[in-house]
């Protein structure tokens, strides 16, 4: 089969050899499966280990996949056999990406690599602004001057989410939709995460635990406070008992929740925080108040951020890939690029466990 593309030189034949073979694939020039590597060595003129540097950098894009015994599976389906040029994905976001949580603004940046590599424009729509007055009109407006062939909600409201739904514009949810919202979305185990939670406080021996968060009104969040408002009630040790607490968006409220707290009659041992910026300033008020993490008070934070690795003592946390999270996002959006029928909705991550310095066993 004669190459309709360019030959890589020596220089740097792996990366060359990845951009020949993103380009055959963004062209359609193979449908569902890449060619055997003995005829991708030969096409391309290169060693089997230099074809195979290629293809796991490929993979690491979620462009495609090794299946064992059966070869090279393409995941993305070519973008050109609809006869379509200058694609392009928006995100949507309340928040100024400079004011983000780390993680969001490193999968984002992630996820604009990814579609750039692959020659699709990405924009980014931030601020509350969006989120204010008349949702028709305004998105209406935005979607007029911007059209894009699929959209990614992160952190949108119910109302945007059933915009986007009833109108059938093509969207992705970085998250968990609200109730009764059936779009495709990409977002951590939150219930698989709060039950290992409690189960991890419970081996410990803790029987008070609380759960603080800040995100009740989106979809995961929600799953989150319903699961430990359940909690562990069938071990034969005995129950844990189980509270929650929105800390709301202000420092004050969240410090004003928490002195509340503390003055309970059975105040908890034990506490899940549902964001890293919460977890400092919650770590830090116990602290100023004369409380011992974790001697007197236990604390998981069930997000990650870089910043929390330099707070004493280290927080227990769960943690996610940006990396990772940006790629699912990526294959998700291509399969409404491409319009496949999308069959499996949800992809939930279930986050790694970092045993920090913050929790003790109740003696």
């Amino acid at each position: 089969m004669k190459s309709k593309f360019e030959i890589p030189h020596k220089a740097s034949l792996a990366r060359q050899a990845g951009a020949y073979l993103r380009e055959g694939i963004r062209k359609g020039l193979w449908k569902k499966w890449l060619p055997s590597e003995r005829e991708l060595c030969e096409e391309l003129q290169v060693s089997r280990f230099t074809l195979r540097a290629a293809l796991k950098e490929l993979a690491r894009e979620g462009i495609t996949k090794a299946v064992p015994q059966k070869g090279t599976q393409i995941l993305i389906s070519a973008i050109t056999r609809r006869n379509r040029s200058n694609l392009s994905v928006g995100i949507m976001t309340p928040d100024r990406l400079t004011d983000v949580r780390p993680h969001f603004s490193l999968w984002i940046s992630k996820l604009r690599d990814l579609l750039l590599k692959n020659e699709i424009q990405f924009h980014v729509f931030e601020g509350h602004h969006l989120f204010e007055g008349s949702i028709e009109k305004r998105l209406k407006k935005l979607l007029t001057q911007s059209p894009h062939d699929c959209w990614i909600l992160h952190r949108t409201t119910k109302p945007i989410q059933q915009w986007f739904l009833e109108n059938n514009i093509p969207c992705v949810v970085a998250g968990t939709p609200a109730t009764g919202i059936d779009l495709p979305f990409v977002d951590i185990d939150n219930q698989a995460l709060c039950l290992h939670a409690l189960g991890y406080f419970y081996g410990k021996g803790h029987r008070e635990m609380a759960y603080l968060y800040d995100d009740g009104m989106t979809g995961g969040g929600r799953i989150g406070v319903k699961t430990i408002e359940r909690g562990l009630t069938h071990y034969s040790s005995g129950p844990m008992r189980t509270s929650t607490f929105d800390l709301g968006s202000s420092l004050e409220k969240c410090l004003r929740i928490l002195d509340r707290i503390l003055k309970m009659d059975n105040p908890p041992t034990a506490l899940l925080i549902g964001s890293s910026f919460k977890c400092i300033a919650t770590m830090s008020h116990l602290q100023n108040r004369g409380y011992k993490i974790p001697e007197d008070i236990s604390i998981i934070c069930r997000d990650d951020d870089y910043f929390l690795n330099y707070y004493t003592p280290i927080p227990s946390r769960y943690t996610i890939d940006p990396t990772n999270f940006a790629k699912r996002i990526f294959n998700e959006t291509m399969k409404v690029v491409n319009r496949e029928i999308i069959t499996k909705r949800a992809d939930l991550v279930m986050p790694d466990f970092i045993e920090g310095q913050s929790v003790a066993c109740i003696k």
